[in-house]
């Protein structure tokens, strides 16, 4: 009678374990996206931190890195703040597109469509900050058409973690576009400083420093042109909320520079939410 009962409690174990395993694989990599997508829509507020570090060359000499802070209000307004590796720490979120030290902060809005800094016009750093705001990442990632997501095996328990590469293609136009939109910031942010200085002598001076840009800008697009990317994503997704919890990111160039040789760039970000609302 023991064995009997021993051997239906394993059966009913093994069962209870098929009925787990299908209600995890109940929806697939493409609806868990979008079940997470409709429950970040829906949230007025949130915060989120997150690292950021830029590497180069085939060794991946690691070139600069950061830390940032993120705090969304009224579904639109996103604040944002920067602090470099050897700075103080955060102490407001008040500083509105503003350097202070080694921090820098920047507002930005949601409208028509995308994250646009609503201070320090001709900012190309406050543009900039779009590419480590997670929000925007994960816009980016819904609009691609020819995206591929996959589960991850080993989530842990209560998680479901998700694997998102771009198609190369669309990987190269997003990052392309940004890259130029922040080259056009830097122009528009130029032309504010040129308009301060006194007449006599901004015609010459203005000359010199468009015909600069001017030459930047081309070698951005040659670079583009030839260029190839590789992006990557990793969506922690909590199973019970259908809320994200972290979201890292490897965005990858490869390029030639204007003297013909072979040039990597490689993006990382990790982006943890803290708190919803």
């Amino acid at each position: 009678m023991r064995i009997r009962v021993f051997k239906m409690i394993l059966i009913l174990c093994c069962i209870c374990s098929m009925v787990a395993c299908g209600q995890r694989s109940a929806k697939t990599p493409e609806q868990w996206f979008e079940f997470t997508w409709s429950g970040l829509a829906g949230r007025d507020a949130l915060t989120f931190q997150g690292d950021a570090a830029l590497l180069r060359g085939d060794k991946s000499f690691l070139e600069d890195s950061m830390t940032y802070y993120g705090e969304l209000k009224n579904h639109r307004e996103l604040n944002m703040v920067t602090v470099l590796p050897h700075g103080n720490k955060i102490g407001t979120w008040q500083m509105a597109g503003t350097g202070k030290g080694n921090q820098f902060a920047a507002n930005l809005l949601w409208e028509g469509g995308s994250w646009t800094p609503t201070t320090n016009q001709g900012d190309a750093l406050s543009l900039g900050m779009t590419r480590l705001n997670p929000l925007d990442q994960l816009e980016n990632i819904r609009r691609m058409n020819k995206k591929k997501i996959t589960a991850e095996s080993g989530a842990a328990r209560g998680t479901e973690v998700l694997r998102i590469e771009l198609d190369p293609s669309e990987a190269k136009d997003m990052i392309g576009g940004k890259l130029i939109d922040e080259m056009q910031e830097v122009r528009v942010g130029l032309q504010n400083k040129l308009a301060e200085i006194e007449p006599g002598r901004r015609s010459t001076i203005e000359k010199e420093v468009m015909d600069l840009w001017s030459s930047g800008n081309g070698q951005l697009v040659q670079m583009l042109e030839q260029a190839e990317a590789r992006v990557i994503y990793h969506l922690t997704i909590d199973r019970r909320s259908g809320l994200p919890q972290r979201l890292t990111s490897e965005s990858e160039l490869n390029y030639r520079s204007h003297a013909g040789l072979q040039q990597r760039e490689l993006l990382l970000t990790d982006n943890r939410f803290v708190k919803y609302q």
